[in-house]
């Protein structure tokens, strides 16, 4: 997981889940600068979704959308929540 974000791969097989994985973070990271910080919340998640589930963790956009939905219904506005707002 680190290796997708850091965009150290070393690697040239990937599973279907992993690919879509990575056109994810590269769009988010193409549609807006994201903060470290929100990358590091976000491996977090996924790390722990994929130690729970065994399976693929939710989108890098799926996990900004669903902060910008918290952040809306809590009142607050989180920049880096916001900062992928198209998705």
């Amino acid at each position: 997981m680190g290796s997708f974000i850091r965009n150290d791969l070393r690697r040239n097989v990937f599973q279907p889940w992993e690919i879509r994985l990575l056109v994810d973070i590269a769009t988010c990271q193409r549609d807006g600068a994201l903060p470290k910080q929100m990358l590091r919340k976000y491996r977090e998640v996924a790390l722990r979704q994929i130690e729970d589930a065994g399976g693929p963790p939710m989108l890098l956009s799926e996990y900004l959308n669903s902060r910008r939905r918290g952040a809306k219904r809590s009142g607050l506005v989180d920049a880096a929540a916001v900062v992928n707002a198209d998705g």
